[in-house]
Order: structure tokens, then sequence, then C-alpha cells
């Protein structure tokens, strides 16, 4: 005879919905010798619907792990059904895993799914000319877009703002900012011939001529510079909290305001870093690292400080955070974990063009699981 309660209990159980009264009250039911035939039905079923997952538990280990728990709870209540409930109780215990590990087997295929849809960012800015009209550089247009007193400034096919004509002191400035949003990264030439490529989530001021002492630019975000030589006119980054003097160099600045450093990685030339009124000069393959309470110089990690601008991830032993901000910049998306995971790191490299779903390889390598609900991505804590 089927025992209704007992098939609704036990589905409720294995979908992880029982309170811990029905759960009690499922375990008596299965420890009645009337009820052993549909039991072992339950039991068979689960068991089929279990046996492809991937890993397992053995029958041996879902019992050793349950009977412990078992003399923990309750004991005199259950001691008379110890037998036949403890038997019954460990498959149950087995057939809960056995559900947990199909329900996570589903949600990391479902969430590969969702993380495979998010393309990586593109080459797309906003141009704020002097005047505050916005140009949005992005699409297929090229050619002339804008004037700005006797410059001319250019979009090229390949995604590239150029700024043409002849730098005069007796022309009044105008000033100029470029802006990348989350999931954007574009490439500028200043009226100087300097080179710069910038990160996502950055933007950088500058003049669309220079005149003057100097050439000041000033950035939020990261930005990788090729600086045009002129001995007698200064090239100079100014950032929330330092100021970085070339006269003609290679360099990158990162200096994101979520970050707890601002770095400064040389590549060729040198350079001056000043912050407030301390100064350090970098040679070739130095980096000067910022923080609220140090400003230190090291030798830096040439390949994972610029991998960014050569189209790539690169990381070296990096922390979980650090990873996480740079995926959620590219891929203009929120991130949540625990801060408990922050003492996690990785070592990996992976193109940029990839889909967010590949990127997150490097982190699948490491243990880490993850889902994906449309711009969220939310690391599971195993633990």
């Amino acid at each position: 005879m089927v025992n209704d309660r007992l098939e609704n209990l036990f589905e409720k159980f294995i979908a992880k919905r029982t309170s811990p009264s029905e759960t009690e009250e499922l375990m008596e039911l299965i420890a009645e010798i009337e009820n052993e035939e549909q039991v072992n039905e339950l039991f068979q079923k689960s068991w089929n619907d279990f046996n492809s997952v991937d890993p397992p538990f053995t029958r041996l280990k879902s019992r050793k792990v349950f009977e412990q728990i078992l003399l923990q709870i309750k004991p005199v209540k259950i001691i008379k059904l110890w037998p036949r409930i403890v038997a019954a109780a460990s498959v149950l215990f087995f057939l809960s895993f056995g559900s947990y590990f199909m329900l996570q087997k589903y949600t990391l295929q479902h969430a590969k799914e969702n993380a495979e849809a998010i393309s990586p960012g593109q080459n797309k800015a906003i141009l704020t000319l002097s005047n505050g009209t916005q140009v949005i550089l992005s699409g297929a247009y090229t050619g002339k877009i804008a004037v700005q007193g006797i410059i001319t400034v250019n979009k090229t096919a390949n995604g590239q703002v150029i700024y043409t004509g002849a730098n005069t002191t007796t022309s009044a400035a105008m000033f100029n900012t470029i802006s990348t949003s989350k999931g954007g990264q574009y490439r500028l030439t200043l009226s100087d011939g300097t080179n710069v490529w910038l990160n996502a989530a950055s933007s950088i001021k500058y003049p669309t001529m220079f005149t003057g002492k100097d050439r000041l630019v000033e950035l939020t975000g990261e930005a990788y510079f090729e600086v045009a030589h002129n001995k007698a006119m200064p090239f100079r980054v100014k950032t929330a909290t330092q100021v970085v003097e070339v006269l003609g160099t290679h360099f990158d600045v990162n200096a994101y305001s979520d970050e707890s450093v601002t770095k400064t990685t040389l590549l060729e030339g040198s350079v001056k870093v000043t912050h407030n009124n301390e100064q350090r000069m970098l040679l070739p393959g130095e980096q000067s690292v910022l923080s609220s309470d140090a400003f230190n110089v090291a030798q830096a990690n040439i390949e994972e400080a610029v991998a960014w601008k050569n189209g790539y991830f690169r990381f070296n032993n990096a922390s979980l955070p650090v990873i996480l901000r740079q995926f959620s910049r590219w891929y203009d998306i929120n991130v949540i974990y625990d801060q408990s995971m922050n003492d996690q790191y990785f070592t990996g490299k992976i193109t940029r063009s990839a889909n967010l779903a590949r990127v997150l390889q490097i982190l699948e390598k490491g243990g880490i699981k993850y889902k994906v609900d449309g711009k969220q991505l939310t690391i599971l804590d195993d633990k």
C-alpha cells in the first residue's frame, strides 16, 4: 500500500524543502517495516537519477558521515530505531548530497551559458569638446569630427582620435576630455604626437594644443603613454594622488579610485613621480607604488602591467579582488563575492577578446565556482 505522506516527504527532502520536524518524520516513516517496499522503490529511483553525477558519494562514506551526525541529534528518541534509521538516514544523506551535486552541476552549466553571452569590451568612448558638446566615438564613421580653434580632430578607420595642427603659443588652448565607460577602451594621438591608450572606466583631460612651459594632462583610471620627445616642454600626467613628469618615454599609469595603490610602470626612458613633496625617479623596468601609507619603487612585471594595452589579461599571483575588478571594468558587469576570499591568488594569461565564460576559466582552475545572472557575476564561497 502506497503511503502518500512518505512519498511527499521524500520528494520534499530531495528538493531540500523539508523542515527539521518533517525530516525527522520522514526518517521514522522509513524505519517502519510496512513501508519497506515503497522505501526501496524511492531509493532506487533516486539512486538512478544520481548515478551519473560526478563526483559521487559512496554508500559507505555517506553512512559513516551521517552516523556521526546522528550521534549528536536526539539520541534518546531515535535509539529504538537505530539499526534501521541509521541505514535509511545514511541513504537520505547520500541522496541529499546527490541532489546537491546535481544542482551544482546544473548551476555551473547555466552560469557558463550566461557568461558566454557576455561579450568583451570594445573600442568606444565619449569625446567632450571644449564647448560641452559630446561626440560618441563608436561605429564606422571616420574623418573629421570636430574643429577646435586651429586644431582638427579626426577619427580613423581603426578607431583612433588624432589631433592635427600646429602648436602655437599665440592661441588660447581649448580642453577636451575622452572618457571610456566600463566595457570600453580607446586610443588617441595628441597634437604633439604623443600616443595614449585609455583603458576601461577611465578618462583623460588634455589641451587641444600645448602651450606654455609643459604639456599637462589629467588622468583618472588607467592609460599607457608613448610620449613624443620635447626637452623644452616636459610632459606631465596628473592623477588624484601624484604627478608623473617625463620628456619622452613609454610608461603606464594605473590610478583607479577603487584600487588601494597607484602604480606607475616605466618601459623606456626615465620619469619622475611626485606625491606631495616626495619624489621618486624610475628607470626602465621599475614601478612606483603609492598607497595611503607608503611610496616605494620596485622592479616591475612589465608584461603584467601593460597586458591590457596589448589585448590580454595577465595575472601573476594576483589576488581575487584585483582580478574581479579588472573583469568588472572590461565586461561591464557587477561582481559580488565574500571578503573571506580576498586571500586567494591566481596566475594566468588570456586574451581580452574572449567572452566572460572563457576568462573565468582562470578562476575555475583554482576551484572557484560562480553564477551569472544578467550582468551580475556572483562568486560562490564553498567553504
